[in-house]
Order: structure tokens, then C-alpha cells, then sequence
């Protein structure tokens, strides 16, 4: 059953990481947050309560409905942040107290509040912060929970926003001892995402009645047991996750029980291999979960490893369901054959399984021999699958390193507000019909109401990203669900995205005078993508502009790898036609390509022709630094009233979780000395948070925060 929960604390280092656990789990319908200030991550199911008066929490959880089903406190603060120990006793003494005592009022069954290991010492009554604690805890005891957790994690390791005196010192010292050993790093502190997730697996463990006591106490050697739950799944459903989200860092190996690993391998078999009874492996009674959930895959999945187009984007099986109950088994179905078509995920178990079969040897975690031989047993015969075909080895090669073609159809508006005459003579001239055709005309273009829709094909080959481990760069082989989602609200809006530079009627003779910036666009409007990857939207917007009136842009299309760009470069060639010089029939737009490194960028020809009227990023922040860079190379690309798009997907969980935060910080941090001497800077005018669409993106997406960027 589906619950909700309240955290307190979630702006902290550890408070961060409960409420991305919170909101990757099905388990919770919906997450309040409480706090100063805004979470760092966003989601549908979130629900952030801002409120900087601490006094006001109280009647905030008390008007919560329905009553949560647990609440969850991180709370705390340092005596140098507070101000003095007095200060800090108010924060993580008496408000703890306070909050706990009006949701055990409002009818919350579980509390869970985070402690901290050692208070209860030998000198634990002599140390203010022990005693703080110390007070809290009995407090939420003597409250009277139906069920009470107590978690007293050690050191608490990661990086602050704001950092404790000693910090950074006190992680690189417990790290350390990681390397000699996990288990002395262990017994002194844990990263904060395996305290994170310890948290709520205990709270949820206690929510279905698995608590070992109503007053449990997760001491500091319980949190590692408790990190790495078991996926969860629709009731009635096989383990279908996919393998980035559902498989366990081959580092942390030596860290997982044997039922987890054989959750995260019937998870795999399930996936790929709904094999015949008779290739299926003896089980022990212990797997009768499993035998279940590979009967269930046989009923509903063909088994075929062969990949299919998958027109809107790659689809995960761990999205929400929010189609009738009846349709549940064929929406299941549809979104394991996407799975397990998506070539990504394919090679990552693939990797996966070797890296675990080469260290089954070193694992500490098997009770017997025989249950380390099934495991290797599984992940062998889940790899097997992957070459089982007769093909010779030049076949195979070729098969595996060959590209996928995707094809990706969208409909385009063209609002009354733009000029219908200059649209229609440029569309007849220089329109492509194999990239655009008409879907239906309504009206003519005397009529001021008129509008006309079109539908813009694009054809894609995507290669398999992620085929280095060392090269991460390799990302923009695929295309994403970033840029498919901006394809589609481009297309849908044109006039809201390109405005400056499409031919607009004059504001006294169009009802919609706020969507005309410009009435004297420029002929010949610079466009930019930074990051192209696949060129999907550098496509789309080449079939678009001549259909919006605009038929000589210049458009470069930018990116990194060599890889990405020779297959950009071949993208756009099988798209466009072979440039005319005819004077009735003038070329369609080109797209020139072009490496740019963001770090160092030094724009030559063709982007040093002119400033860009219109840039646009889509899914393009993978590391912290990645943010600033991209705004330090859109600064020297920019034209003074240019618009800057930029996506930025938001994955609240896995290593890209709260990457997408660090945009806002990038923009922020722009510093007196680095302004024009204008005084204008690169500023984000405006941000938006997009849906994840169904069936568009991986599984590790939420959704988009859409930045309208430009100087302020």
C-alpha cells in the first residue's frame, strides 16, 4: 500500500540523500518536505513546504492531509552555524521534541528520527550534543509511536554546502582506513547515500510490520545490512527494473547480502532470459519467489534479444502506472520488451555480470559453496543469453557495434501571430518534403485566424553509448529523452521558443501582440546547439524555420567526441537533401558541424561568424563542473539579445543525482569581475519544470527543469 511521508531536514548533507531514496521508491505516493529552504532535487511526488520561521512547522505538519503514514526527522545543526549551543539546543533539542509530539497528535503511526552513534557513552552525560540526543530520543520514546526508530549512524561522510570544522580532514582520514579495509572505515562512518538508504528501508520495514521491535534502535553496524533493500515492484509483478537502477556498485560487493544479490539476479534473468522450463536452473526452496517470477515474465515477453524501434524514447519499466488496472499486465509487457531492448542497459548487465563473476571468488557473502556456484550459475546463464546466437564472430561484432534507426515524428503549430504570406512563399520554396509534410490546412493565408499544421519526421541512427568505461563523453551517441521532450514543446510553441527571428505580423492587426518580439527579424538568424549529440534538435529546427518563414538560417550543430560527431555529421547528411542551387528551389538549411570543448573553447569557424540569436542544450550536465563551463562558453556565444534553452534533466538517484541543481548555482556565481563592461551578465531570465513524459526518457529521469537564459 501506498504512503506518505513528511522529512524534516532535507536541505542537509543526509537529508539530501533520504529524500532522493524517498521519491525512488513506489512505496510513497507522495513526500512533504519542511524546511528554510527549497530541497536541491525535484519530483511530481514532492511537495515542498517553505516556511524560514521554524515556530510555524508545527501547524504545517498539522494541516497535512491525509495524516502522513511517517514522518522522518534529520534535523540537526552545528553550535558555529546556530550561533552557540544555546541556539543549537533550540534546533536540535526542542523543535525535534516539538515536531515529534504534534505528528504523534495529527495520528502518525511511525517516527523515525536520526540520532548519532556514541551519545550513549561513557562520557556521553558530560558533552552537550550527547545530551541533546540523548533528551530527543527518550522524548520520542515516552510519546508513545505505534513504531519508533532510532537511527545512530557514525560519521556522516560527503561533502556540505557548508562544511564542519574538521570536516573535509575527518573524511579523507575514514576513507582512508576504507582502503584497507571496509570494515574499519565502517565502524567509524558511512557515505551518506548508504545512511540515506538504511533510513528508509528501515522505515519502510517497519511500515509493513517487519520491525524486530516497536522501539528499534539501527545502530551504527545495522545501517550497512539495511542499504541495499531489495528492488521494489507493483504488487503482482516480476522484478523488472533496470539493470543501472536495480544492480549493485561492483565495488560495494563485498557489502551485499546473498539474498540481495539473488533479488538483483532474478531481477536480470527475469529481464532477459523468459527462457523455455527447460533452460531454467534448479532453484532452492528458498526461491520460490523467483521460480514465480520468471513464470510470469514467460507469460508475457517473447524472449527476443533482437532490438526494436522504440519511436518515443527509452522506456523504463520502473515508471508509475497510471493507466486502468486491466491494462496493467500490457503495459507491463510493453515496458519490459523496451527494456529489454534499450542497448544501454544491455551492456551495462553485460558488463555487470562479467565484473561479478570475476570477483564470485572473493565474496564473503554466500553461506555455502553451493549457493556461490548458483549465483555464478545465473549470471553466467543471463550472460550466455547475450551471445547466443550462431553468427560468426565478424557477425556478432558487427551486430553489436551496429547502429539502431529511430524515427520520431512531431507535429508543428504555426500561430495566427506569425506572418502567413512570408511563411507560405518560403515554406513552398525551400521546404524538404522527405523532412516535412503537411498534415492539414485550415483556412488560407489571407485569413488572420489561420493556422496550419505540419508534421516534421526525423530519422536517427543512435549508437550504443557507454561502450568505454574510461570515456563518458560517448553520451550524445544515443538520443535522449531531454531532447525529444524540447522537439515536442519546440514544435508545439515555435513562436514562445524562436520568436525573435520569425517574421511576425504587426502587433495592431494579431490578438496575441505578447508573443511578437520582434517585427523585423533578422533574414539570416544564427542558431547554436551546444551538445548536439544525435542532431535531433538541430533537425527539427532545420525542418521547422522554412515552414515558420525563416529560410536561410545559419545553424552549426556542436559537440565533443569524435564519435558523436562523425555521427552527427552522417544524421544530418541522411535527413537533409543534397544542397540546389536552383533559383526556384533554394537549398534547405545546413547545418554545419563542428567540435567545441566547453572547458576550453576557442570558436573558430563556423561559430566565429557570428553571435548566436538562439542557443539551446539539452541534456548536456553530467558533472558539477560541466554547468559552468557551459555558461562561460554560452557568454562568448550569446548575442546581446539572444535566447539561451537549456534542459537540464533531473535524476534524483544514482551518480548523476543533483547534477541538474548545479545550473542554478552556475548562473549565480558570476562573479563583479567577470561581467561586461556593460554590466550585463548571463543570468537565468526564467525556469520551468517539465513532466517526464510516458514512455519518453530512461528510468533514472524524473523530468526536465527548462532554463530560459539570457543577459541581464
Amino acid at each position: 500500500m501506498a504512503s506518505t511521508a513528511v522529512l524534516f531536514g532535507s536541505t542537509g548533507l543526509l537529508g539530501h540523500q533520504i529524500l532522493l531514496t524517498l521519491l525512488t521508491l513506489d512505496t510513497y505516493q507522495a513526500v512533504h518536505t519542511i524546511s528554510r529552504r527549497p530541497p536541491k532535487t525535484e519530483s511530481p511526488k514532492l511537495s515542498a513546504q517553505i516556511e524560514a520561521d521554524a515556530a510555524k512547522w508545527a501547524p504545517v505538519l498539522s494541516s497535512l492531509s491525509p495524516t502522513p503514514s511517517i514522518v522522518i526527522s534529520s534535523l540537526g545543526t552545528t553550535r558555529v552555524q546556530a550561533g552557540g549551543v544555546a541556539n543549537q539546543w533550540k534546533i536540535d533539542h526542542d523543535l525535534n521534541i516539538e515536531l515529534a509530539r504534534i505528528a504523534h497528535a495529527a495520528g502518525v503511526k511511525t517516527y523515525l528520527f536520526v540520532s548519532s552513534a556514541g551519545t550513549r557513552g561513557l562520557l556521553g552525560g558530560y558533552a552537550p550534543y550527547s545530551r541533546m540526543k540523548q533528551g530527543v530520543e527518550d522524548a520520542i520514546r515516552d510519546i508513545g509511536f505505534e513504531q519508533t526508530i532510532i537511527m545512530r549512524p557514525g560519521a556522516i561522510l560527503g561533502k556540505r554546502e557548508v562544511e564542519h570544522p574538521g570536516g573535509p580532514l575527518l573524511n579523507t582520514a575514514i576513507r582512508s582506513l576504507g582502503r584497507i579495509s571496509q570494515g574499519w572505515q565502517d565502524g567509524l562512518g558511512q557515505d551518506a547515500d548508504v545512511i540515506g538508504r538504511a533510513a528508509v528501508h528501515a522505515a519502510t520495514l517497519a511500515q509493513q510490520g517487519k520491525a524486530p521491535s516497536k522501539y528499534w534502535v539501527v545502530g551504527q553496524a545495522d545501517v550497512q545490512g539495511l542499504c541495499h533493500p531489495p528492488p521494489m515492484r507493483p504488487a503482482g509483478y516480476p522484478l523488472l527494473l533496470p539493470p543501472t537502477s536495480s544492480l549493485p556498485a561492483l565495488r560495494c560487493l563485498d557489502r551485499v547480502t546473498e539474498d540481495e544479490l539473488d533479488a538483483a539476479l532474478g531481477n536480470l534473468y527475469a529481464l532477459y532470459c523468459p527462457l523455455p522450463p527447460s533452460f531454467a536452473f534448479h532453484q532452492s526452496s528458498g526461491s520460490e519467489r523467483w521460480e514465480k517470477c520468471v513464470g510470469a515474465v514467460t507469460t508475457t515477453a517473447t524472449g527476443s534479444s533482437t532490438p526494436i524501434v522504440v519511436d518515443s524514447g527509452y522506456v523504463s519499466g520502473n515508471e508509475d502506472e497510471d493507466g486502468d488496472s486491466g491494462d496493467g499486465d500490457g503495459d507491463h509487457a510493453i515496458a519490459a520488451e523496451s527494456m529489454r531492448a534499450d542497448p544501454f542497459e544491455r551492456s551495462f548487465a553485460e558488463r555487470w555480470l562479467t565484473g561479478f563473476i570475476a570477483r564470485s571468488e572473493e565474496l564473503t557473502c554466500f553461506d555455502t559453496e553451493e549457493a556461490r556456484e548458483r549465483a555464478v550459475e545465473r549470471a553466467s546463464c543471463v550472460l550466455s543469453s547475450f551471445f547466443a546466437s550462431t553468427a560468426t564472430e565478424g557477425e556478432r561484432h558487427a551486430e553489436e557495434t551496429a547502429q539502431i534507426a529511430r524515427e520520431f515524428s512531431f507535429k508543428l503549430f504555426l500561430s495566427s501571430a506569425l506572418d502567413a504570406a512570408s511563411i507560405t512563399a518560403t515554406a513552398a520554396a525551400a521546404a524538404s518534403p522527405v523532412a516535412v509534410s503537411d498534415e492539414g490546412v485550415k483556412g488560407n493565408a489571407d485569413a488572420p485566424t489561420t493556422t496550419t499544421t505540419a508534421v516534421i519526421n526525423v530519422r536517427l541512427n543512435d549508437g550504443l553509448a557507454g561502450a568505454s568505461n574510461d570515456d563518458h563523453t560517448d553520451v550524445g551517441l544515443q538520443s535522449w529523452g531531454a531532447s525529444i521532450v524540447f522537439s515536442e514543446l519546440l514544435c508545439a510553441a515555435p513562436e514562445r521558443f524562436l520568436g525573435r527571428i520569425l517574421p511576425t505580423k504587426p502587433a495592431a492587426e494579431t490578438d496575441e501582440a505578447a508573443v511578437v518580439p520582434s517585427s523585423n527579424p533578422k533574414a539570416n538568424p544564427h542558431i547554436v546547439e551546444l551538445g548536439a549529440g544525435t542532431g535531433l534538435v538541430s533537425l527539427v529546427l532545420a525542418a521547422a524555420l522554412p515552414r515558420l518563414g525563416v529560410s536561410h538560417p545559419s545553424m552549426v550543430a556542436t559537440d565533443y567526441h569524435p564519435a558523436v560527431l562523425a555521427n552527427l555529421r552522417a544524421n544530418i547528411r541522411a535527413n537533409l537533401p543534397t544542397p540546389s542551387f536552383s533559383s526556384l528551389h533554394p537549398a534547405a538549411p545546413v547545418i554545419d558541424v563542428c567540435a567545441l570543448d566547453w572547458s576550453a573553447p576557442s570558436p573558430g569557424p563556423p561559430l566565429d561568424e557570428a553571435r548566436a540569436d538562439v542557443l539551446v542544450a539539452t541534456d548536456v550536465v553530467y558533472a558539477p563542473e560541466h554547468a559552468a563551463w557551459l555558461r562561460d562558453c554560452a557568454a562568448r556565444l550569446l548575442a546581446p539579445a539572444g535566447v539561451f534553452w537549456l534542459v537540464a534533466t533531473v535524476r534524483p538517484n544514482g551518480k548523476f543525482a543533483g547534477i541538474s541543481d548545479t545550473v542554478r548555482a552556475a548562473f549565480a556565481a558570476v562573479e563583479e569581475k567577470d561581467r561586461p563592461v556593460d554590466g550585463h551578465r548571463l543570468a537565468i531570465l526564467g525556469e520551468e519544470w517539465i513532466e517526464k513524459r510516458r514512455g519518453v526518457g530512461r528510468g533514472d529521469e524524473s523530468g526536465y527543469r527548462l532554463f530560459r537564459i539570457g543577459w541581464a
